[in-house]
């Protein structure tokens, strides 16, 4: 009888260990700190100095990794750059991997990864990405009207702002 209770909880643990459910990240909880971190490294990485434009990001959190002197996140990334004719400059969506470390008590940049291009995206994602995030990592949401126009609205109100 031992014997069947334990092959049955073995079974139902193997079950339950191989659901999606469990196999999905957590959200982690980021500071408001750490937000507008993530938020002026993605800016920062489009401006250019030989051009006036407005940066739009989004990004999506999967997975943070912490310590008292490194800091990296995994993230869906979004950001798009515009003229003050609201024209497009040039964007990106993409899993990416930012990379910090502590000095003089602040995090700074060590690092921005992004998969690498063609036969070798998917590769680059699932060496770099921890297992439970490389379906949310490839999961980027297409091109949206709504989202468009929404942009061109944040991005008015920058440029009014400036």
């Amino acid at each position: 009888m031992k014997k069947r209770i334990f092959f049955l909880l073995l079974c139902l643990g193997y079950i339950l260990t191989t659901m999606d459910i469990f196999n999905r990240p957590i959200a982690p909880k980021l500071s408001d700190a750490q937000e507008t971190l993530i938020h002026d490294t993605l800016v920062d990485y489009m401006k250019h100095d030989d051009v006036e434009l407005v940066v739009v990001e989004r990004h999506k959190v999967l997975r943070k990794e912490e310590t008292l002197k490194h800091l990296k996140i995994y993230l869906r990334a979004y950001a798009s750059s515009y003229t003050k004719d609201l024209n497009a400059y040039e964007g990106f969506q993409s899993p990416t991997i930012l990379t910090y470390t502590k000095e003089n008590n602040k995090w700074k940049l060590k690092d921005i990864w992004f998969p690498k291009d063609g036969s070798e995206y998917e590769s680059s994602i699932r060496k770099a990405f921890p297992p439970n995030c490389v379906k949310e990592a490839m999961n980027l949401d297409g091109y949206d009207e709504e989202k468009h126009q929404a942009e061109l609205e944040e991005v008015k109100a920058l440029f009014d702002q400036a």
